[in-house]
């Protein structure tokens, strides 16, 4: 900006000098045009970053709308329906394999009850066979002592001696089936209590964090419906700035015309003046002069006018830049509404969807540790099935031993009662040996009895259990439980990266344009011009005007129609009137003057 001449200092003789005067309002004209460069400077680049924080505003407005509309009960609905129907399957799956393991923990140690009475009989069973073994000795040695049976006695001997040890190699058998069946029981009942200690229990975690997700949304939708009126109230705030600004902005125009229209009235003026010096070929004027009083009242007018453009174009500026700041505290405040919707209202810990996100993602392996169970249970009962199958068939072969040795043991008597030796001992043994025989057949019997119940219990209960979770984990609601879960993290997954992304953006821009609206103030330059200039003029003009007015005491109302015609605005109107009804009584116009003030607030349009 040209550094301006001052004409105030030209001090004007009584013979009021033509070439004075043009020189006067020239240099004056040259500080209005000075002026109206720098409001159209100001008012350019306040619409220019005005055009720029309407957008960012719109885009806070926007993405505040998609936050709540991603939260709201309509767009959120789907996914709460999904996490509850996902709650439910949970809730039915730890339910159905809780009362499953429940009932083959009991039915197990049932089980391991009945195997540990077997302990005795199988002891005592195969003690028995060695008291045989030992009594078949001596038998043979009565079997000697009568030559001429001997051979046939010593064979019969020699095969209830084969009997016994065929079925004490099966009785052995079945003793080393029964005990590594009993262990796999035990270790099969201490896997089902671990289970239901750990992997079942377990799953109330994720009951728990799908209920507190269910809760979460149940939340945001009441934080929504709270929150929608102060949205809206936000929004209705920034659009009433944004009108405003846009409103104000438009008093570039005017100021254009009412500074167009002082240039086309110095115009004039001049162009007066410089007629006069070439037709009546003079540089002075006398006090009867009608130019005389027409440069007093036009140089108190201007002042005026100028006056009041100064005020309406400070209203202006300050509206602007006030609804600049409400512009940047409604963005910060709808902002923090997202923000604060985005985090939960408990006050003792935040939880929101990324902590939600988190924690399902966690939990994760927690329900592939259950299904992994639920697998493992139903390989280790049937397992356990195929031992006590084996077990079972151990159990047939050891029957038809006690049928051989049954048979061996009368065909023994028999034989030996046949042939009578006379030999009391000789009886009293085979007495004994019968006596063993009947006792190692109730043994027999005894696990024979037991392991039948075994069998009941694993057959129909056992297997059942494993063929009923078999059939639950081939419907649907089981077998895709971790398909249902991935899906609900991506979804929320989804909502969420959409949401943080907005929320970053809106908070990211309502901090920096903070900064930026201040900026924006700080390039407005008519303040530190006008103080610099439009003091001078009004100096200027009241300075002829004074002058004048002790010189030139008559009024021309006449004179004003023509300045009067260049007015396009009411407020240019009433300024001229109050000052022309005025002109006797005022000897200047006060840049600060209240009284010059006579429009009401709302900024003149056309």
């Amino acid at each position: 900006m040209r550094q301006k001449n001052n004409y105030s200092s030209i001090i004007l003789s009584n013979n009021f000098s033509i070439q004075q005067f043009i020189e006067i309002f020239s240099g004056i004209d040259e500080q209005i045009l000075q002026l109206h460069q720098c409001s159209s400077d100001d008012f350019l680049g306040l619409n220019t970053d005005f055009k720029r924080y309407y957008k960012l505003s719109k885009l806070i407005s926007n993405n505040a709308s998609k936050i709540f509309n991603e939260l709201t009960k309509n767009e959120s609905s789907e996914l709460l329906k999904e996490i509850e129907k996902f709650y439910r399957e949970i809730k039915h799956i730890q339910s159905e394999f809780s009362n499953l393991l429940d009932a083959s923990i009991e039915q197990l140690s049932q089980i391991l009850g009945l195997l540990d009475k077997l302990y005795f009989p199988v002891k005592n069973l195969n003690q028995d066979l060695l008291t045989l073994k030992i009594l078949l000795a001596n038998l043979k040695i009565f079997s000697s002592a009568n030559p001429a049976s001997a051979k046939s006695l010593e064979k019969v001997v020699q095969k209830f001696n084969d009997v016994i040890n065929d079925f004490k190699t099966c009785s052995f058998q079945n003793e080393s089936d029964l005990g590594q069946l009993k262990e796999q029981v035990k270790d099969t009942l201490l896997r089902f209590e671990a289970i239901r200690n750990s992997s079942v229990k377990d799953l109330d975690l994720i009951l728990n964090y799908l209920h507190m997700g269910i809760i979460l949304f149940a939340e945001k939708h009441e934080e929504v419906s709270r929150l929608i009126p102060k949205l809206t109230k936000q929004t209705e705030n920034s659009s009433k700035s944004i009108a405003d600004i846009i409103t104000n902005l438009q008093y570039h125009d005017i100021i254009r015309q009412k500074m167009e229209h002082v240039h086309a009235t110095h115009k004039k003026l001049l162009a007066e003046l410089d007629e006069t010096a070439q037709l009546e070929d003079k540089d002075n004027l006398d006090s009867n002069d009608i130019l005389l009083l027409k440069i007093r009242d036009i140089a108190n007018l201007q002042s005026a006018q100028l006056v009041y453009a100064n005020k309406e174009y400070q209203r202006a500026i300050e509206i602007i830049t006030g609804k600049f700041k409400e512009i940047g505290n409604d963005m910060t405040i709808v902002s923090s509404m997202c923000h604060e919707i985005y985090i939960s209202q408990d006050s003792t810990s935040e939880f929101h969807m990324q902590d939600f996100i988190t924690k399902l993602k966690s939990s994760a392996s927690v329900l592939n540790r259950f299904l992994s169970a639920t697998n493992d249970y139903t390989a280790r009962i049937d397992q356990l099935y195929a031992q006590v199958g084996r077990v079972g068939k151990g159990l047939t072969t050891f029957s038809a031993s006690i049928v051989n040795l049954k048979n061996i043991t009368s065909t023994t008597y028999a034989d030996f009662l046949e042939i009578d030796l006379g030999d009391k001992k000789l009886h009293e043994l085979l007495k004994r040996i019968q006596y063993l025989y009947e006792d190692v057949e109730g043994f027999e019997v005894q696990i024979k009895d037991v392991f039948t119940r075994v069998e009941g219990i694993a057959s129909q209960f056992l297997l059942g259990n494993s063929q009923s979770l078999a059939q639950r984990k081939s419907v649907e609601v089981f077998s895709n439980s971790g398909d249902s879960m991935s899906s609900i993290i991506t979804h929320l997954n989804n909502k969420n990266t959409k949401i943080s992304t907005l929320l970053s953006k809106s908070i990211g821009i309502s901090k920096s344009v903070l900064k930026d609206i201040n900026a924006s103030i700080g390039k407005v330059k008519y303040y530190d011009f006008f103080e610099k200039v439009i003091v001078d003029i009004i100096n200027e003009f009241n300075h002829i005007h004074r002058l004048l007015k002790a010189e030139v005491n008559f009024d021309n109302e006449e004179g004003f129609e023509d300045i009067r015609k260049l007015y396009t605005m009411a407020s240019e109107h009433k300024v001229h009137d109050t000052i022309t009804k005025e002109s006797s009584k005022v000897s200047g116009v006060e840049l600060f003057d209240d009284d010059i003030d006579i429009d009401d607030d709302n900024l003149e349009l056309f």
